[in-house]
């Protein structure tokens, strides 16, 4: 038989799939393939895990990703070091030559376009520009140097190049400093959303229970027939005094719509008192800051700061701008009331002061004069038929001071004819409204300046010059058109009843519609007399002294004016009078204001003379005023020049620009055209741009520009 003849070979099975077979089927093993012993399961081979090389790997390339930018100055150098040694050793190249290696090494990849714009790209600024040549100029300088020196670690060249490149490399290390990329962000898929479960009710909260003030409110105020019914007790504010130390509490009143109004509110306050057992001087019912009427707000102090001593006057603070200075303080310590001189755009605010003996009449007279004084726009003029016992610190340091009734009734027709004079410069005054950006022909409203000063005529006991009528009628007349020329009538009086002020109704509703001061009267109805509204304590029922000392009550009771809040407050005391009356200098009435005084003086009393001045001592020197006429024409710049001359020979001397701006009544552009006008006539020099103005020898003495 022959041996030849070949073995058959098992089949092969296929690995492709059938025709017609359904895709995903599952497929028969391969026949090749071991069989599986009876009761064994044929479990795929999971894929390998990670190795410690692999590990190691991807953490190398990761840190030096994250290292590129830091560690390319330190490659940098290193390549430096390196090419330079074998320029040097193998080559044997000389500096120059080396040099201009390094050079030409560092321009190679410029010849690449893509890498010229991605060098362009990178020295986009200035500096960066600055800092690369830098860096060029140092590497060349320092292959230089090697290759004369040497290389060699037993040479300075190594350290040199490793401290000025990395002296070199800060900026370009700080550029890059957060070139750290951030890991990305996995996208989170929100946990599938569980039924709503019904909310838990909350707790319920149990009122707070009530202060002991509403407790005493329900239980004597606001209850069935007590002073305020149906009322109650709101939102309480605790109260700080001065030094910030609490000091009782403030609460909002709310009363019965319909029924009840702040005003009643206010009337009850004796009541609440009593329903409190404490004085006036503790408590005491207001407006509401609202201003609503279905509201008052309860002020309940633990303590009176107003019963010291005395508020010490500290200095003048009148505000040039409001017209207004604070004058007393509130115990709430809420700050201070404030005194109105004047209005704004408006005009004086007359005074009335009422109060029976030793209320502090005198301290609140005294305060009044001192802040005029002090203030610089206030010309003062004190009559007293009493001979100025009350106001002694300031007879003979105010303008002019009338002690005789018939000094007293002179000095009215002089101020009359204050009043006329001013009148009648008003009317034909041409003033600049900065407001509307426009030139105006007469004022309807009085502002004061040191030039044109207020006038305040101050009359302690008015009552007693009020007996004469020809005073009556002049005080009138003074109350009624004084306020748009800057006249203002300060009158001081016990009982401010018609009666008492001349049977004149017109003279009490004039002072009494601006500033209204009323301190403790002898009854209720003298306080009622001079204010119209109620008031929260009757100013007849203010104690001589502060309950459980022996304080005076001098200067506490009500201000009336710029703050409307009928709330007791206390004048502040000038401790200092007599010294701040030396030292002030005594204000003047404008020239045309005291020529057209001392006319009516001189012809009714003979020699005028000022305050504290001597028996035949002329007149002290007034400030003259400059009348600007009215112009027929729109171009007032011949005015101007008149106005700029007469100011330079009225002070003598060289004048800035600025200065003309402030005095003249003119615009800055027009007063700078009649300079350069009179500087073109050679009227007046100019040292230099900047420098002031003076008058050119020829004009120093004629009287009128040219």
């Amino acid at each position: 038989m022959s041996t030849n003849r070949s073995t058959p070979r098992p089949p092969v099975a296929s690995t492709a799939p059938q025709t017609g077979a359904r895709l995903g089927a599952p497929t028969a093993p391969p026949a090749n393939l071991p069989a599986v012993p009876p009761g064994h399961t044929l479990v795929p081979k999971e894929p390998a895990g990670p190795t410690v090389g692999g590990e190691l790997q991807r953490a190398a390339k990761k840190v030096g990703y994250r290292i590129r930018y830091g560690a390319a100055p330190l490659m940098t150098m290193g390549g430096l070091w390196g090419a330079t040694a074998w320029a040097t050793t193998q080559a044997g190249m000389g500096p120059v030559t080396v040099g201009a290696g390094t050079v030409a090494l560092a321009a190679a990849p410029l010849i690449k376009k893509k890498l010229r714009l991605a060098v362009r790209k990178a020295l986009c600024t200035m500096r960066r520009k600055v800092w690369a040549g830098g860096a060029l100029t140092a590497a060349t300088t320092w292959t230089m140097a090697a290759a004369e020196v040497g290389v060699g670690f037993d040479t300075l060249m190594p350290a040199a190049l490793v401290v000025g490149g990395s002296v070199i490399s800060i900026p370009f290390w700080w550029r890059y400093r957060n070139q750290i990329p951030a890991a990305p962000l996995k996208a989170v898929e929100p946990p599938p959303a569980q039924p709503a479960l019904p909310a838990p009710e909350p707790p319920r909260e149990l009122p707070p229970a009530p202060h002991e003030d509403q407790i005493e409110w329900d239980e004597f105020v606001g209850c069935s027939g007590g002073a305020l019914p149906g009322t109650c007790l709101l939102d309480r504010e605790e109260l700080f005094d001065l030094d910030g130390n609490p000091n009782g509490s403030a609460w909002t009143i709310k009363l019965v719509r319909g029924k009840q109004t702040t005003m009643s509110a206010i009337a009850q306050s004796e009541n609440i008192q009593s329903a409190y057992d404490t004085t006036g001087g503790l408590l005491y019912v207001e407006r509401h800051p609202s201003g609503k009427q279905s509201l008052a707000r309860l002020v309940k102090m633990t303590r009176n700061p107003l019963s010291t001593e005395s508020i010490i006057y500290k200095g003048p603070r009148l505000d040039l701008k409001t017209g207004i200075a604070p004058i007393s303080l509130y115990p709430d310590g809420s700050g201070y009331a404030y005194y109105r001189f004047w209005e704004p755009k408006s005009g004086s605010c007359h005074t009335l002061v009422s109060g029976t003996t030793g209320a502090g009449k005198s301290g609140v007279l005294t305060w009044i004069i001192t802040e005029a004084a002090e203030s610089g726009v206030v010309a003062t003029w004190l009559l007293d038929p009493q001979h100025g016992i009350s106001v002694p610190a300031w007879v003979k340091h105010v303008d002019r001071a009338a002690l005789e009734m018939e000094e007293i009734k002179a000095y009215l027709y002089a101020a009359a004819a204050v009043l006329e004079a001013r009148g009648r410069y008003q009317k034909t005054l041409r003033w600049y409204d900065a407001e509307i950006d426009e030139w105006c022909e007469g004022k309807g409203f009085f502002e004061p300046t040191p030039e044109y000063p207020l006038l305040m005529v101050v009359i302690d006991e008015a009552h007693k010059v009020l007996l004469d009528q020809e005073c009556v009628n002049l005080v009138a007349y003074l109350a009624k058109e004084g306020r748009k020329v800057g006249i203002k009538i300060v009158l001081a009086t016990q009982v401010p009843s018609v009666t008492e002020l001349g049977g004149n109704v017109v003279i009490r509703d004039q002072v009494a519609s601006g500033n209204i001061i009323v301190l403790r009267t002898a009854n209720r109805l003298s306080g009622q007399m001079a204010y119209s509204g109620s008031l929260p304590i009757d100013p007849g029922a203010i104690p001589k002294v502060f309950e459980g000392t022996t304080i005076p009550t001098k200067g506490l009771g009500y201000v009336l004016s710029a703050t409307e809040r009928p709330v007791p407050s206390r004048v502040l005391y000038v401790r200092d009078a007599v010294k701040r009356a030396r030292a002030v200098d005594v204000k003047r009435l404008d020239a045309m204001s005291e020529q057209a005084a001392a006319a009516i003086l001189e012809q009714m009393l003979g020699a005028p003379r000022a305050a504290g001045a001597a028996p035949g001592q002329p007149v002290a020197p007034v400030v003259p005023l400059h009348v600007v006429p009215v112009q027929g024409g729109d171009d007032t710049r011949a005015t101007a020049k008149h106005a700029v001359l007469d100011y330079m020979r009225r002070v003598g001397r060289p004048v800035p620009a600025g200065e003309f701006n402030d005095n003249l009544e003119y615009s800055p552009a027009q007063i700078h055209k009649a300079l350069n006008a009179l500087k073109d006539t050679k009227q007046i020099r100019q040292g230099g741009w900047g420098q002031p103005y003076e008058l050119a020898d020829s004009v120093a003495g004629v009287g009128a520009a040219q």
